[in-house]
Order: C-alpha cells, then structure tokens, then sequence
C-alpha cells in the first residue's frame, strides 16, 4: 500500500434562512421574522491509496485497486478500514478465497 495522491477540493455551502410567522393573541398583527447564517468555502482533501501485489519469482503485478477517503481523523482506523476494503475486494475478485464465518 502507498499513498499514491492527495487532492484539496474546495467549495462552497451556501447560508440558510429561516423564519417564522405567527402573532400575539388578538392584540398584535402577524409578522414575519427572519434569520439566517452565511455561507462560507470549506476543503475536503482527498487522499487515494494503491494496493499492489506482486508474485515474487518471477516479479509479475497480479492485483492492483485504488481506494480514496475523504478527510480521514485517525491514521490507524483509516489504514485499517483500507486494508478491510481492499480485502473485501480482493475475495470479490476471486483474488483471495471466501472465508467461512
């Protein structure tokens, strides 16, 4: 496994507006009060990871996947959930034998 890319991808998430509607008793009016939060830019970044696997003798590539997570938090469960993935691909494949659970 390798970290092969690391891409920054920015957008924008627009502001919300809400309001409500209603009066007080029969004393005041109905009026319409409104608030809202703005909008603001944020950046995913994206990392993309290549899984080789190579025969030894003679050197020949027989497997090979590219998984991406998005804004991974923890190095450990993050390279764990690849290798899980990968593995689940890789019986999908026919690549590795199904195990009985």
């Amino acid at each position: 496994m390798r970290l092969a890319d690391v891409e920054k991808d920015t957008y924008y998430v627009p502001g919300t507006t809400t309001g409500y509607y209603g009066g007080y008793g029969m004393y005041y009016g109905y009026g319409a009060g409104m608030y809202g939060s703005p909008g603001y830019y944020t950046t995913d970044k994206n990392y993309f990871v290549e899984t080789t696997v190579y025969t030894i003798n003679p050197s020949k590539l027989v497997w090979t996947g590219t998984t991406k997570t998005v804004n991974p938090d923890k190095i450990n469960k993050t390279v764990n959930d690849i290798a899980d993935i990968v593995t689940d691909k890789m019986r999908a494949d026919g690549f590795l034998l199904k195990t009985k659970k």
